[in-house]
């Protein structure tokens, strides 16, 4: 593109791109340090300051807001193959509380929490604390140059413990799902590192920020503002998001073994016992790493986009009440072999609010024969009206990914 140091390949009509994230993209695309190019996926939108959607590779810089303020936020599906029994049966069935499927995930509901408050203030998963506590000391030795020692405490002994097994509002959900081909039933779950990730990344983007206007820094706007690669700060947070990760999948990992077990509950009393779970699927979309790509050792930044390497397995989902999908890397190496995190939205939060009903809404589930399971009026902005088709965002990528499974919403718990 003209005017920037560097090219955008596009896996979208650069025309269907709204404008504030077409301008973020060719920000992106000045920073002094960018490399080769900047891969946009097919879901992007607007962000903080980086597109949600993008890939950006450097050799010498951190940037907090290329990897989010949700540092590794992130996907589980299990599947449930159910002997000569097809989901639709099962979830379906009628019960004394209802549908079976809703039955679990109300049951699911009562075994998390989804979101920090009331009752849910104190650590309910202590090993799982334990476990986080002792990989950020295997990680900095149990020191932190520029995190002071309250800060520290604050994250593993407050906030951290409080938010594991949590999951979380926004576009994070719970959802039971059925194979469109096979009919199994599937157990998908979205969410983060919550608010320790959030602190994490605010802490180092604010100071990134202060660095770069005492440097005068030749970037277009504080919101790119980046940490020396090599430095002990930028070494410090590229490390710190290793510890975000780590939440992050614990607090996935937790919610899936509670998915788990209440879906066992509920269908063993109903006397459904012809079943076995496949083999979990993971991935993770909001993340730094270190990887070689066109003979270089450069940090990739994925925001709102998955690792696609040849092989690796990995999750798109669409909006509630549409499809998602299992899908398989083909390493292609111009999106530094990445791939969209979901659909992406068409618009904000409030102008979902404000062109949808909750009636059009919930009209669209009891059609669909779909139950929802979270404050109606606090969903509106998930409803998935206001995300792009995500099909259409498939085939957008179909370079990028094939597709192993095709499921689709029966019920979705949110927070």
């Amino acid at each position: 593109m003209e005017n920037n140091k560097i090219p955008i390949k596009f896996w979208i009509d650069k025309d269907k791109v709204e404008d504030g994230a077409l301008e973020q993209v060719n920000n992106m695309a000045s920073v002094p340090f960018a490399f080769k190019h900047i891969a946009i996926l097919p879901d992007v939108h607007q962000g903080y300051g980086v597109p949600i959607g993008s890939v950006l590779a450097t050799e010498s810089a951190l940037i907090p807001h290329a990897v989010g303020v949700d540092i590794a936020c992130g996907m589980r599906f299990r599947p449930l193959p159910v002997k000569s029994t097809s989901a639709d049966e099962i979830l379906h069935q009628n019960t004394p509380n209802g549908k079976l499927g809703k039955s679990i995930l109300n049951q699911l509901q009562r075994n998390i929490k989804v979101g920090l408050g009331g009752n849910y203030n104190k650590c309910h998963y202590p090993n799982k604390s334990d476990e986080l506590v002792d990989f950020f000391h295997d990680k900095f030795k149990d020191q932190s140059l520029y995190m002071s020692k309250e800060k520290i405490d604050e994250l593993f002994t407050e906030t951290a413990p409080m938010a594991l097994g949590t999951l979380g509002s926004g576009n994070h959900f719970v959802e039971i799902q059925k194979d469109v081909d096979t009919g199994d039933i599937g157990l998908m779950i979205h969410t983060g590192s919550r608010g320790f990730g959030y602190k994490i990344a605010k802490f180092y983007n604010e100071y990134a920020k202060k660095m770069n206007k005492k440097w005068n820094s030749n970037i277009p706007n504080l919101e790119l503002s980046f940490l020396p690669a090599h430095s002990d700060i930028g070494q410090e947070y590229f490390e710190f998001t290793k510890v975000a990760n780590k939440f992050a999948s614990l607090n996935r990992k937790i919610i899936m073994d509670e998915f788990v077990t209440a879906t066992k509950e509920v269908l063993e009393r109903f006397g459904i016992s012809n079943y076995s779970f496949g083999d979990e699927v993971k991935c993770h979309h909001n993340f730094v790493d270190i990887e070689n790509h066109f003979g270089k050792n450069v940090y990739v930044h994925r925001k709102g986009a998955i690792r696609a390497r040849e092989g690796d397995r990995g999750i798109i989902p669409g909006a509630m009440g549409s499809y998602s999908y299992i899908v398989n890397g083909k390493g292609n190496k111009d999106s530094f072999t990445s791939a969209s995190h979901g659909a992406g939205r068409t618009m904000s939060r409030n102008q979902a609010k404000r062109q949808f009903s909750v009636q059009e809404m919930m009209e669209e589930f009891k059609e669909k024969d779909m139950f929802l399971i979270a404050n109606k009026n606090d969903t509106l902005d998930e409803y998935r009206k206001a995300y792009k088709n995500v099909e259409d965002v498939i085939k957008y990528q179909k370079d990028l990914i094939d597709v192993e499974r095709k499921v689709e919403t029966v019920g979705v718990l949110k927070g």
